[in-house]
């Protein structure tokens, strides 16, 4: 599975956000392209839901973040790869609870 963060919305100017979309669509792009030929997912997730994940707040800090990290056992210390670690387990998470709704 492919999965991207998705983009907030961007109020500091049209520049920034035009930079933020066009990364994403990058992103899905190269995901569903990649996925034709080996039938990879791809995948968006909101920030609010990763961080709700996470933390069970959608607007916690990156501090709260690198907190629950280290209560789930996990050793990473750097904020970008904490994000990292987070949306993948969202995503194991979230394919998990459709495997259980599927079954039964």
């Amino acid at each position: 599975i492919f999965v991207f963060e998705a983009p907030l919305p961007v109020h500091s100017g049209s520049s920034a956000a035009r930079i933020l979309l066009g990364m994403a669509a990058i992103a899905e792009e190269v995901g569903t392209k990649a996925g034709e030929f080996s039938g990879m997912l791809t995948r968006e997730a909101s920030v609010q839901w990763i961080k709700q994940h996470a933390t069970g707040k959608g607007n916690c800090s990156k501090d709260d973040m690198l907190a629950a990290a280290k209560a789930a056992g996990w050793t990473i210390s750097e904020n970008n790869a904490v994000d990292a670690a987070w949306l993948a387990d969202y995503y194991i998470a979230r394919q998990r609870q459709d495997e259980k709704r599927r079954a039964g």
